[in-house]
C-alpha cells in the first residue's frame, strides 16, 4: 500500500488505476509485493499479447542491449532492415516508417495522408484563408443547437464558436475546411491523447480545456456506411484519408456490422481516399486474426486500382501497428504504406530520434516471431471457449 500512496503523491494523476501494485509477472500471471497472484486480462491494453516477460523477447532485448541500443536515424543500423523486411513480408507493404508510441504512429499516418493528399491527389494547398467572421442575417441565434448538431462533425473548431451567431458558424465551418486536406474519423474513436488526435474526438473529457483544437477533421458514426458515403460525396475531393479502428476499443469493444469494412474499402477506392487502419490495439493477434481487418478479408496488402478521367489511381490501405509490436518490454510502433504514399514525405519533414532504433527493432522481430510461431491468433478461439466455460461455471 505504501507504493500506491507514493504514486498518488508523486505522479501526475492522469489515470484512475485499480489499487493493485504489480511487482512481478510471467505469462498471464501477475504477483503483488505480498505474493498475491492475479490473472491479467488487460494485458497492458494489448501491449503484452505475447505474455509478460516472454523468454524469447527478453533474450532479444538483452542480447541487443549488449551490442547496440541507439544509432538515431542520422546513421544506419543493422537491425532495422531486418525488422522492416519482416513487416513487409508479413503485411505486404512496400515501406515502413518506424516510430515509438501508438500516438506517434497515428500522428505520422495523419501527416502522411495530408502530404499525399496535397502532393498526389492534388488537394488545394492549405493556405491562410478567411475564417468566415462576417455577418449573415441579423440577430444572435441560439448557438447551443448548432454546437450540439455539429460537435461530432467539426470538433476541431467548436471551442472558437462561443460568441458567433449560428448562421455565421455555418459559414465559418465551410470556409474553415475550404482548402484543407481533410481527415475523416469515427465518433467513439480512440487514437491517442496528443493534440492532433484529440481534435478528432467527440469525448468532452478528452478535449475540455485543451482548445483551440486543430481543424481539418470530419466525423462520422462508426459502422454507418451510408453516412460515410454521404460525407465522401460532399467532400471527397478534399478528403485525404479515413482513419478508423477495425474494432473500437475505448468505446467499449465495438465490432462493426458485417460488410462494413469491405464497404469502407470500396468507398475509399471510389473517391481516391486513403483507408487508414489503426490496428495498434486490435492487431497482432488480439482479435483471433493477425489483423482485425482480416475478419472482413480487408487485407493490408490489397491495392485497389481504378480508372478516373483516363488515369489509373492507386489507393492503398494504410496500416498503423504498435503496442504488442514491442512485446511488452519496449515502445515500438510503425506505419506501413506503399511507395506512392510513403515517398510523399521527404527527408527533414518527419522523424524520430528513437524510431527504428536497433534495440526496438530486435525486440519487435522477436515479438512478431512469438505471435506467429506460437499461433497466438489461432489460440484466441480456444481461450474464448475456455473463458465462456469459466464464466458459466462461476455465475451459474
Amino acid at each position: 500500500m505504501i507504493d500506491v500512496e507514493k504514486q498518488i503523491i508523486l505522479a501526475c494523476t492522469i489515470y484512475h488505476p485499480i489499487p493493485i501494485v504489480f511487482s512481478q509477472a510471467k505469462g498471464s500471471t501477475i504477483w503483488d509485493p505480498e505474493g498475491k497472484k492475479y490473472l491479467d486480462f488487460l494485458s497492458a491494453y494489448s501491449a503484452v499479447n505475447q505474455g509478460h516477460c516472454h523468454p524469447k523477447v527478453l533474450k532479444a532485448l538483452v542480447e541487443q542491449a549488449e551490442r547496440l541500443t541507439l544509432s538515431s536515424r542520422a546513421f544506419y543500423n543493422d537491425r532495422f532492415p531486418i525488422f522492416a523486411e519482416r513487416l513487409k513480408n508479413m503485411f505486404g507493404y512496400d515501406m515502413v516508417l518506424p516510430m515509438n508510441t501508438g500516438a506517434e504512429g497515428v500522428e505520422t499516418a495523419l501527416k502522411l495522408a495530408r502530404k499525399w493528399g496535397y502532393e498526389k491527389k492534388k488537394i488545394p494547398k492549405d493556405q491562410s484563408i478567411d475564417h468566415g467572421f462576417r455577418e449573415v442575417g441579423s440577430g444572435n441565434e441560439a448557438l447551443a443547437p448548432v454546437r450540439q448538431a455539429t460537435r461530432c462533425f467539426y470538433p476541431g473548431v467548436i471551442n472558437e464558436l462561443e460568441d458567433m451567431p449560428a448562421l455565421v458558424v455555418k459559414l465559418y465551418f465551410r470556409n474553415k475546411l475550404a482548402s484543407k486536406a481533410i481527415i475523416v474519423s469515427c465518433c467513439g474513436c480512440f487514437h491517442g491523447r496528443t493534440l492532433a488526435v484529440i481534435s478528432m474526438s467527440c469525448d468532452n473529457e478528452a478535449t475540455r480545456g485543451f482548445g483551440p483544437l486543430l481543424p481539418g477533421h470530419l466525423k462520422v458514426d462508426f459502422g454507418d456506411e451510408v453516412a460515410l458515403e454521404k460525407i465522401f460525396e460532399e467532400n471527397g475531393d478534399r478528403i485525404a484519408g479515413f482513419l478508423f479502428e477495425p474494432i473500437q476499443g475505448e468505446a467499449g469493444v465495438i465490432i462493426p456490422p458485417d460488410g462494413y469494412l469491405k464497404a469502407v474499402r470500396e468507398l475509399c477506392s471510389k473517391f481516391n481516399i486513403l483507408m487508414i487502419a489503426d490496428e495498434i490495439q486490435s492487431g497482432l493477434g488480439r482479435s483471433g486474426r493477425m489483423l482485425a481487418c482480416d475478419w472482413a478479408e480487408v487485407r493490408p496488402d490489397v491495392v485497389a486500382d481504378l480508372e478516373k478521367n483516363g488515369k489509373t489511381i492507386v489507393v492503398a490501405i494504410h496500416l498503423i501497428l504498435g503496442k504488442a509490436l514491442g512485446g511488452g518490454v519496449i515502445a515500438v510502433s510503425a506505419v506501413l504504406a506503399d511507395k506512392d504514399v510513403m515517398l510523399s514525405i521527404q527527408p527533414g519533414e518527419h522523424g524520430s530520434t528513437f524510431g527504428g532504433n536497433p534495440l526496438a527493432s530486435a525486440v519487435a522481430v522477436a515479438s512478431l516471431d512469438v505471435i506467429t510461431e506460437e499461433g497466438l491468433s489461432e489460440r484466441q478461439e480456444i481461450c474464448y471457449l475456455m473463458l465462456n466455460y469459466w464464466d458459466q461455471k462461476h455465475t451459474a
